[in-house]
């Protein structure tokens, strides 16, 4: 799960609060402006360790907008983002099923955001310990993806890569040794300019864990 986009890696935080104020003046507090300027600030107070001010900004915009508004998943997103980084793990697997619930809402079940949000609600769940539910979310989700998205798309990538991660954690290392040669092994070959984030970051991974002999040879 990426961090919601910037325009930059970092931003002026005196620069996103003048500009939030300003807007919330001009526009009101629910104008999708000044949604979009409140997401910015809530992640530029996190990145710069202002925690409680940036789910403080967060929780404010989420009281403010429409719930049809483009921003809400995003929103949703980062705020499971935030509570994760701080080990709030109960309150982040609630925001992650009300974004679960709301992408199978707005894009339906089979979108991309609405898979990609059940594989990170079922992580959660798994390392929360309630792993008949976990495994349940993540095994309907998977299979939906690899059927309607392929196996090489950046949402099947991540959801293979939380196994291997889950199968090392069990000592089962024959398993993720298969699940790398199976499904992963074809990042390391693949045009940079044909992957996304989320798949670059998982073969940079696994370049730095295993050498190209290793992998190509499972």
């Amino acid at each position: 799960m990426p961090i919601a986009p910037l325009n930059g890696e970092h931003e002026d935080l005196i620069s996103l609060e003048s500009a939030l104020l300003s807007c919330d003046a001009r526009l009101g507090p629910g104008h999708p402006e000044t949604i979009s300027l409140a997401h910015r600030l809530a992640i530029a107070y996190w990145r710069a360790g202002r925690v409680d001010q940036a789910l403080g900004t967060l929780d404010q915009a989420l009281g403010t907008l429409d719930q049809d508004l483009d921003a809400h998943p995003g929103i949703l997103d980062t705020l499971a983002q935030i509570l994760l980084d701080q080990g709030h793990w109960d309150q982040a697997a609630r925001v992650l099923r009300d974004l679960s619930d709301l992408c199978v809402k707005r894009f339906g079940a089979l979108h991309p955001a609405s898979l990609s949000a059940k594989g990170d609600l079922a992580e959660v769940l798994f390392d929360l310990g309630e792993e008949s539910d976990a495994r349940t979310i993540e095994t309907e989700a998977y299979e939906n993806a690899r059927l309607h998205l392929g196996h090489t798309h950046p949402v099947c990538c991540v959801m293979v890569w939380n196994r291997v991660m889950r199968s090392e954690r069990a000592g089962d290392y024959e398993s993720a040794r298969k699940l790398v040669s199976n499904h992963l092994t074809w990042l390391l070959a693949a045009s940079e300019d044909r992957l996304d984030a989320d798949q670059k970051a998982i073969r940079d991974l696994l370049a730095r864990r295993f050498s190209w002999d290793t992998v190509t040879s499972c």
